[in-house]
């Protein structure tokens, strides 16, 4: 159901064309940019097989689509937004004498269509929303912690099929592709924040693979080494990605890192790049906006490492309790582990 409101049809298909020069004739630019991303998104979760005025017909589903709106803590513009697009789309379905001559009964259905969208409207302004959205901490558990990477997975897996094929992509998806990345690294691979920023593109280049052993299943993964300095000391945090995490990776990398880069003349030689090409100021604050973006409480690192302790390591083996509690320094006075078993205590976790 989520994959629905976060997955768009193309919008350059004959339907989703018309509907962008109906609306070219009345409204500005950035509406219109507004309302068919909107309505693309709309007429996937009603059939995500084929872009159609079928839709018109089926108002319960609609309901549905403003129902699982509300369950996400969609602002109330938002939804309003939404319906206001939809209604558009409606009424330039309305207007096309091709649409009525191969469906004479489509005018009593507009006509319901309409009236039924009084009601959501109604429904829209009554409904309660949190005055704070996202502000309650759900993150106390594993699954809470890594809600926003399960509830994003859907869509991000579309954008990365979608551009593996050469397809162009909007703004907000390059930005999702990236930020899904950021979040993956803090969220699961517990990377803080400043070894995520400071991840180079020489360092990605230098990853090595390797296979470990996690019980009775041998697991081959990419090590990409990340080298930290200060005054007092050099510290090499560890990463390691599994094969599909490396593909999402290596596609960022060559499909989406170009496009950021591509009105830049001198080079950026981290990883992770704003969509201006240069280093990014404040991925903390990048984190945060990205689970505001899908009306999610933040989860910061600290909270995941806390989680992690209470709830995981009391469920391994007195090995994987030590090869974890090395891999999170939370055995200061503990020999310095190998690299293997810090990649093997990434990879358990």
């Amino acid at each position: 159901m989520k994959t629905g409101l976060l997955v768009k049809h193309p919008e350059d298909s004959p339907l989703m064309v018309g509907f962008r020069k109906f609306l070219e004739a009345s409204y500005s630019t950035s509406f219109i940019n507004h309302q068919v991303p909107c309505v693309a998104r709309y007429l996937y979760f009603m059939d995500p097989r084929e872009v159609s005025v079928k839709c018109i017909y089926n108002i319960r589903k609609t309901v549905e689509f403003f129902v699982q709106l509300n369950a996400l803590n969609t602002s109330k513009p938002t939804a309003r937004n939404y319906l206001e697009s939809i209604k558009s789309f409606v009424k330039y379905v309305a207007s096309e004498e091709q649409f009525l001559e191969e469906d004479p009964a489509l005018p009593h259905a507009v006509e319901k269509f309409f009236t039924a969208a009084k009601y959501i409207l109604i429904g829209i302004r009554r409904r309660k929303v949190p005055t704070q959205p996202g502000k309650e901490n759900h993150a106390c558990t594993p699954e809470g912690c890594q809600r926003l990477l399960t509830t994003v997975k859907p869509y991000f897996l579309s954008l990365i099929i979608r551009v593996k094929s050469m397809g162009d992509l909007e703004d907000r998806d390059y930005n999702a592709l990236c930020n899904y990345l950021v979040a993956l690294l803090i969220l699961q691979h517990l990377q803080s924040p400043t070894v995520v920023r400071d991840m180079t593109v020489h360092q990605w280049l230098l990853r090595s693979h390797l296979t470990v052993q996690v019980g009775e299943e041998a697991i081959e993964v990419a090590v990409i080494r990340v080298e930290q300095r200060t005054a007092e000391m050099r510290q090499i945090a560890i990463i390691a990605l599994e094969k599909q995490e490396e593909m999402w990776f290596d596609t960022f990398f060559r499909k989406v890192r170009p496009v950021f880069m591509k009105n830049v003349n001198k080079g950026e030689d981290h990883f992770f790049v704003a969509t201006n090409g240069g280093k990014i100021k404040n991925l903390t604050y990048n984190h945060k906006k990205f689970h505001e973006r899908f009306h999610l409480p933040e989860v910061k690192v600290q909270q995941v490492r806390k989680v992690f302790e209470q709830c995981c390591l009391s469920r391994c083996n007195d090995e994987e309790q030590q090869l974890l509690r090395k891999h999170l320094r939370l055995s200061p006075q503990a020999a310095k582990p190998s690299e293997t078993d810090l990649v093997r205590a990434a990879v358990l976790w």
